[in-house]
């Protein structure tokens, strides 16, 4: 099940209710998320969307391994295509994501983290991707894993099923910010004033930009993003010629 509210202006906030079984995710909440998002898409009124769990134990505990004990090889098969694609769903998504990161993190529920634009997590929670130890793989978007912590530590979480704190996701370059719970709110807050404050077509452009330099490399696609680039000048030069309203570090 998932919750939605609009804790600040401009901004929606999709909640993952499921703490009995730590939020993880079915396919039944795959769908639902889905859909509030396509939802969400197409409202004017929205420039940001963050995602969080239920409680303060966690934000996510990955795929639902009751549910996964009672699918057969064929359904497995499309649970798998299922889940990546929507994760690249996520990737991709033309408006600015936050997870909230306020507990576990695990499997399905840091990749989840990946996928997202930004990423506050409480100080306490604890990240990592259990799937070899139950005698499973990580998903495909694991691979990102790559750009954010290099190899090393990617075999660490994946191989070797290490966890880690959200400090050491922070200082690991996994999310962007680690904090007290307490603060977990506020912090989201700040961020999501940000960039609602920012144009949306631009946020949109440089996401699609990012999103494939991470795929592609920088420089296999260029005319692409060259014209990626004049596009967005041209629609909005008038709002170019403001001031640029550049911060030092919006959670000080």
């Amino acid at each position: 099940m998932i919750f939605k509210t609009t804790p600040y202006e401009k901004t929606v906030e999709l909640t993952i209710n499921r703490p009995k079984v730590l939020n993880a995710l079915n396919r039944k909440t795959r769908e639902e998320l889905l859909n509030a998002l396509e939802e969400i898409k197409l409202d004017s009124t929205v420039n940001v969307v963050v995602i969080t769990g239920e409680g303060e134990r966690s934000f996510c505990s990955g795929v639902d391994v009751k549910e996964i004990s009672r699918l057969s090889d064929s359904e497995i098969n499309e649970l798998v295509s299922t889940e990546h694609n929507f994760f690249k769903y996520i990737r991709n998504y033309p408006k600015p994501i936050i997870a909230k990161v306020n507990g576990y993190a695990l499997g399905s529920g840091l990749l989840l983290v990946l996928v997202a634009d930004f990423s506050i997590s409480k100080s306490e929670a604890i990240f990592g991707l259990p799937e070899v130890s139950r005698g499973a793989a990580a998903g495909y978007e694991t691979a990102l894993l790559l750009n954010y912590i290099g190899l090393a530590r990617t075999r660490a979480l994946t191989i070797l099923g290490q966890k880690i704190s959200g400090n050491d996701a922070e200082s690991w370059g996994l999310v962007t910010l680690s904090v007290d719970f307490k603060n977990l709110d506020n912090a989201t807050e700040k961020l999501a004033k940000r960039l609602s404050e920012m144009n949306p077509s631009a946020i949109s452009c440089q996401k699609k930009l990012i999103n494939s330099w991470v795929e592609n490399g920088p420089f296999e696609f260029v005319d692409d993003g060259i014209n990626e680039i004049c596009k967005i000048i041209k629609k909005n030069k008038h709002y170019e010629a403001k001031k640029a309203n550049l911060v030092s570090n919006i959670f000080h």
